[in-house]
């Protein structure tokens, strides 16, 4: 029986209203530091098989950019959501609503002229796949009230809670709040961007990074917290930041829960929780555990059991085991094994060099693209699942025999991958 994968599903946030509401609904968390300093907490969503990496990135376009794309490179995730709150722009849109982006309009790019303003729009498509599953998760009032108990801010002793409505309809992100009925920014927004139901700050920066990403599905989740009207202290006054950044995250948990990550594109180094596992346990950072111990950039001061490894010439060849099936394509385990018994593949530059020669044999005007993971044998198996998840599989797999016969012409791990080309 084939195993079920776990997915991951990174969650930016802006504000802590609104990290809280989502890091609400994982239960137990553990921190994952990124080299550059960012901090995430990563937890299960109870009821799921995905884990859901949280940060909090701060306001603004330019800092949401720079931390999509460094999660995007760090942590390959599956899905990434931006969940948060947003000023409402249209008389039908209710504070505690939640707006599911089908499009980013990137407010400010454009030319002041002596005719005004003339916007210089720049596309902001979110991910199709995601938009029609939360589409399907959120078509009817269930997905609110089947999580109403655990939702973080839900009203205690309140009476009932009125289930907010669902939109799916543009948004639009600019650098500065909005709270102001007619000024000059709010015409803006009405005459280059009037089919626009929210106004933020994050989510056009989230669409650039995935604009310039391999495979990067992005949605955005907002709860209307106020009318960006002038009234916004008074809306936050009652509550409204709370309940809006709540609906938001329920809206994420009712997205996931519907969301099987068998039915995304596989994604880097496979991520699913080993059999007999504790489920509810939050594997450590992807290059980190398992059957490796990291020394680098610090000192260990305690005994250590384990095994040394004395390098490239200690590793045997590996043999490859003749196939069942004739055609057959070898698991990625095998791949994995038969290219680190190149002894160079230790190392990054060897690798990244590898992969050069691979978009250059494809014909690409890049290197093969596959993220980078400090541990060799992770990055190894993010090569092997590109690879075997490529458009054209098995002229990538050719590419990559060739490119390591071009680099390490006499060695004899060659004879052990040559078996497992057709």
């Amino acid at each position: 029986m084939t195993e079920r994968r776990t997915g991951t599903a990174v969650v930016l946030t802006a504000l802590p209203v609104e990290y809280r509401a989502v890091r609400g609904l994982l239960g137990s968390t553990v921190k994952r530091q990124h080299p550059s300093g960012t901090v995430f907490v990563a937890g299960v969503l109870p009821g799921t098989r995905w884990e859901v990496v949280l940060a909090r990135v701060g306001e603004g376009n330019l800092r949401a950019a720079v931390l999509a794309e460094r999660a995007h490179q760090w942590l390959g995730p599956d899905a990434l959501f931006f969940v948060g709150v947003a000023g409402g722009l249209k008389p039908d849109v209710r504070i505690g609503d939640v707006v599911v982006a089908t499009k980013v309009h990137h407010l400010h790019p454009g030319k002041d002229s002596a005719d005004g303003f003339l916007a210089r729009p720049v596309p902001g498509a979110v991910s199709h796949l995601l938009e029609q599953n939360a589409w399907h998760a959120l078509s009817d009032d269930s997905w609110f009230t089947s999580g109403s108990s655990e939702r973080p801010g839900s009203p205690v002793g309140r009476g009932p809670v009125e289930v907010p409505a669902v939109h799916f309809k543009p948004v639009v992100a600019g650098e500065v709040v909005l709270n102001a009925p007619g000024s000059p920014l709010r015409e803006q927004i009405r005459w280059h961007y009037d089919d626009a139901v929210a106004v933020e700050m994050e989510s056009a920066g989230v669409a650039a990074a995935a604009s310039l990403g391999h495979d990067l599905h992005i949605l955005t989740v907002r709860g209307i917290s106020d009318h960006a009207d002038g009234e916004k202290a008074a809306a936050d006054a009652t509550g409204s930041q709370d309940r809006a950044a709540a609906n938001a995250a329920a809206a994420l948990a009712a997205i996931l829960r519907d969301l099987d990550p068998d039915d995304l594109p596989p994604r880097g180094p496979d991520r699913a929780v080993r059999p007999g596992a504790d489920r509810d346990a939050v594997r450590p950072a992807a290059g980190y555990g398992g059957d490796h111990i990291d020394f680098r950039h610090g000192t260990f001061l305690a005994p250590v059991v384990g095994k040394a490894d004395a390098g490239p010439t200690a590793r045997p060849p590996v043999t490859a085991p003749e196939p069942t099936v004739p055609g057959a394509v070898w698991p990625d385990a095998v791949w994995v094994e038969a290219l680190l018994a190149f002894g160079d593949m230790a190392r990054a530059a060897f690798r990244q060099d590898v992969l050069t020669d691979m978009g250059r044999i494809l014909d690409l005007p890049h290197p093969f693209l596959a993220a980078e993971y400090p541990v060799a044998r992770d990055h190894v198996r993010e090569i092997v699942g590109r690879v075997n998840a490529y458009k054209d599989a098995p002229a990538a797999r050719a590419a990559l025999h060739r490119a390591l016969e071009s680099a390490r012409p006499d060695d004899r791990a060659l004879v052990a991958l040559s078996r497992l080309l057709p």
